[in-house]
């Protein structure tokens, strides 16, 4: 994970020493492991790349990315394995894994449908009539999200890794 996330780094023009991104990560990962949902993970890495004066856009949309292409090889790999599974024969005898296969196919479609509709749109046009700063920074963190279609290669590397990692 830390190569997957050193990449969305260089696209974000932050630049960090591998070795730098891995201890970021090592102890990142005592703090998800500690955490509720284990978002201590993700605030860890924030504050450190904060302290660091790069900007918070950039950071918080590296951190998104690199949790949607985890989702979307977990996607790959369950489907893989339910695929495997049926032209095996082998779904009477493993049914809990044709389940967390299952269950992780529906959490992905209902993630994608989530983003592709105009939820993003909806939630910011609604909170743009609340609080007009929040609405701001959403819009910014979407088209910094946005950015990282122009890096095809670097999506397709981070998916090929979520993959050997998986």
């Amino acid at each position: 994970h830390a190569l997957t996330w050193k990449t969305f780094l260089k696209i974000k023009c932050i630049t960090l020493p591998f070795l730098r991104v891995m201890h970021i990560m090592l102890i990142s990962s005592f703090f998800g492991a500690v955490s509720p949902g284990g978002i201590g993970m993700d605030i860890y890495k924030f504050q450190q790349l904060n302290s660091h004066n790069y900007s918070a856009i950039n950071t918080i949309s590296s951190l998104l990315i690199t949790k949607v292409v985890s989702i979307s090889t977990l996607f790959f790999v369950s489907l893989c394995a339910l695929c495997l599974s049926f032209l095996r024969g082998m779904v009477i005898n493993k049914p809990l894994y044709i389940l967390i296969a299952c269950i992780d196919i529906l959490y992905f479609l209902l993630a994608a449908l989530l983003i592709s509709t105009r939820f993003p749109r909806y939630l910011t046009h609604t909170v743009a009539h609340r609080f007009n700063f929040i609405s701001l920074k959403l819009q910014k963190l979407y088209a910094a999200i946005l950015e990282f279609k122009m890096y095809p290669w670097a999506l397709a590397y981070a998916v090929f890794l979520g993959m050997l990692i998986q």
